[in-house]
């Protein structure tokens, strides 16, 4: 892209994790992703607990420029646990993260998730500034 000036952002992800509504039945709240159904088919139950709590409670975000994996034992951890953790990324973040990075300057990102609720959640005219200077966007799980 940068031999031939073609603008381009690359945002990198870790393992991903919820992508479901982020709500419970008969909360009245926006779905953040996929309807209830995501979480109602989910046979697996660590995944299902682990992507439900991350709808819930991992909606915040971090990034560091440039390609940063995790290691061995970091990937292993975060497979196996359903808390915040290096090497897990939250689905319904990257989605609003990749859409926002449609109409911004072009960045070159790992992303990360951190711990949050809903408040946290960068909204669709804060993106920009996130990519222009990325930050630690976390908040209290009470």
């Amino acid at each position: 892209c940068a031999d031939r000036q073609i603008p381009c952002s690359v945002l990198r992800v870790h393992e991903l994790r919820g992508g479901g509504p982020g709500t419970n039945k008969g909360e009245e709240l926006e779905d953040l992703g996929l309807s209830r159904q995501f979480y109602d088919t989910q046979f697996d139950f660590p995944k299902f607990q682990a992507d439900e709590y991350a709808d819930k409670f991992l909606l915040g975000v971090s990034a560091v420029a440039g390609d940063k994996p995790v290691n061995f034992f970091q990937k292993m951890k975060a497979a196996n646990g359903i808390q915040r953790d290096d090497g897990v990324t939250n689905r319904a973040v990257v989605g609003r993260a990749l859409v926002a990075a449609l109409t911004c300057e072009p960045v070159d990102l790992t992303m990360n998730v951190e711990e949050g609720l809903r408040p946290v959640l960068l909204g669709d005219d804060d993106w920009a500034a996130w990519f222009a200077a990325p930050r630690k966007v976390s908040g209290e799980l009470n």
